[in-house]
């Protein structure tokens, strides 16, 4: 890809940086203040140089699925790619 990005991850970080900024445009003051410094300090534990990048393998695990069935990764792709969402249940 020649060091650029696929257009896919351009368009991407288009859509978050315009929800980024909606976001500040709308939010409280106070609220924006809070994200802001809870993202500055995420960051300074160095959890994005840990963090997996684009096309790492994932580190093979298990959890349970929406049901509480357990499911291994390993087992999945087993089958063929994956995706894998997570979410946080009733908000």
């Amino acid at each position: 890809m020649d060091g650029e990005q696929p257009t896919f991850i351009f368009e991407l970080q288009k859509e978050l940086d315009a929800i980024r900024e909606n976001f500040r445009a709308t939010a409280s003051p106070d609220v924006v203040t809070a994200m802001e410094r809870s993202a500055e300090e995420l960051i300074r534990t160095g959890i994005v140089e840990r963090a997996l990048h684009v096309g790492s393998p994932a580190p093979d695990f298990a959890l349970p699925n929406a049901v509480g069935r357990e499911v291994r990764l390993s087992s999945v792709t087993a089958r063929g790619p994956s995706v894998i969402t997570f979410y946080r249940g009733a908000w």
